[in-house]
């Protein structure tokens, strides 16, 4: 049969080039051919006739499959898909990374497939929308159902769990943001220990609340050491490359609940919700809010480039959401691309939640770029650097940059005072 990884890589840029009803074509026609494409459940590859009938209805798919029947090291560098082509909001298709979640019910072909759309994917938009991930649905929801009670509760009792010098783990209470741009929101946040891992026992967490937190983090786990094999893959240099890196990543998980507008005397306008900015470490992945961008809500929105419009992102049912932060730019030479991302207003009524694992290289490990990323007409762009020194460098840069937006607004509600 046609594989799976395939079929994604031809709904997918179909959809993101020609939006809804060009998916809706793609995925009628897929359908309609799986009489001929599945043969008694088998790896069978489907017959020239059949790929051309699904590959008809787009260009870009076309474009796509020139792509996929490239090597690794053969296929274009980072490039950018321009905004004015993607839908409104970007219905994403979710990548199954089954086959490197579940090996055994999966060959090669199946895995260098889906490697080749994941590079393309994060050469041209930097996201991507993953399913096939494992994680048990009741694990998935069950960290979102104790989220949403513990931060129902009153802040007397929230207080009690708040972060401070001893323990970076724990409650942080909402606070006016860098600016009146930027809405208020309160987290909880449980960092993964270097000795402990998970599971340090001097840090007390809410019962209902710690419980979830620690199932779904070490789920989460499992789901990054998945999209490093399938990295690795798609980079060129073997499902094992990112191991070492990895045995004692430096990940944080947050999970962040913006309240209602109208809880704060906020009214629900062009405000943002979360500044725009890039994480900074290796890959984020999302537990997205189901309601974003739903019966005329905000939420998660990305560029696709400098001076582009942002596209607001739906979110797919228990499925996560995958981006880059900057270490992994430099690790590709800029051959995947950390996008630049933010959060819009919604109706002044409703709250959002989000849970966000962010991972990260052991902080001793040396970051250079990767071989298979270099080559005489892209040399090296990034001296290797050790990940701690990046992860500090990146924060530096964003206090700056901080301070100086911080600075902007200031003097421009002075302006506005004076009548300027």
């Amino acid at each position: 049969r046609v594989q799976e990884a395939s079929l994604n890589a031809f709904v997918s840029m179909a959809g993101y080039r020609e939006g809804k009803e060009l998916r809706k074509s793609v995925v009628t026609s897929i359908e309609g051919l799986n009489d001929k494409l599945l043969v008694d459940g088998e790896n069978k590859r489907g017959d020239d006739t059949a790929l051309e009938a699904v590959m008809k209805h787009s260009s870009a798919a076309s474009l796509l499959l020139t792509g996929l029947s490239m090597a690794p090291d053969m296929a274009p560098k980072k490039s950018s898909i321009p905004a004015s082509l993607f839908p409104e909001p970007l219905d994403f298709i979710p990548i199954s990374i089954a086959p490197f979640v579940t090996p055994e019910l999966y060959d090669d072909a199946v895995r260098v497939e889906t490697a080749r759309l994941w590079d393309y994917t994060f050469r041209t938009v930097g996201f991507a929308v993953i399913s096939g991930h494992g994680m048990p649905e009741d694990t998935y929801q069950g960290l979102r159902r104790e989220a949403e009670e513990f931060f129902r509760s009153p802040d007397e009792y929230k207080k009690c769990f708040d972060r401070n010098e001893t323990h970076h783990s724990g409650y942080s209470p909402h606070k006016p943001g860098l600016s009146a741009e930027v809405d208020e929101l309160e987290g909880y946040t449980i960092m993964r220990d270097r000795k402990y891992g998970w599971d340090r026992q001097d840090m007390e967490h809410p019962p209902g609340l710690g419980q979830a937190g620690r199932q779904y983090v070490k789920e989460g786990e499992r789901v990054m050491h998945a999209i490093h094999r399938m990295s690795g893959l798609a980079l060129g240099m073997g499902m094992d490359f990112f191991e070492p890196y990895y045995e004692d990543p430096a990940s944080i998980f947050v999970i962040n609940h913006y309240p209602p507008a109208e809880q704060m005397n906020r009214t629900a306008d062009e405000r943002l919700r979360y500044r725009e900015h890039s994480d900074f470490s290796g890959f984020t992945i999302l537990n997205q809010d189901p309601e974003d961008h739903e019966n005329g809500n905000g939420g998660l929105e990305i560029q696709l480039r400098q001076d582009g419009e942002w596209i607001p992102v739906k979110a797919s049912p228990n499925c996560f959401v995958i981006n880059i932060g900057d270490v992994f730019e430099n690790w590709t030479n800029n051959r995947w691309r950390s996008t630049r991302h933010r959060v819009s207003p919604s109706e002044k009524t409703r709250s959002r939640l989000t849970a966000m694992m962010f991972t990260g290289p052991d902080i001793n490990k040396m970051i250079e770029p990767i071989p298979t990323c270099v080559d005489e007409d892209n040399p090296p762009l990034f001296q290797p650097i050790l990940a701690a020194h990046h992860l500090a460098a990146m924060g530096v840069r964003q206090s700056i940059a901080d301070a100086e937006l911080k600075k902007r607004q200031e003097e421009q509600r002075h302006a506005k005072q004076l009548g300027l």
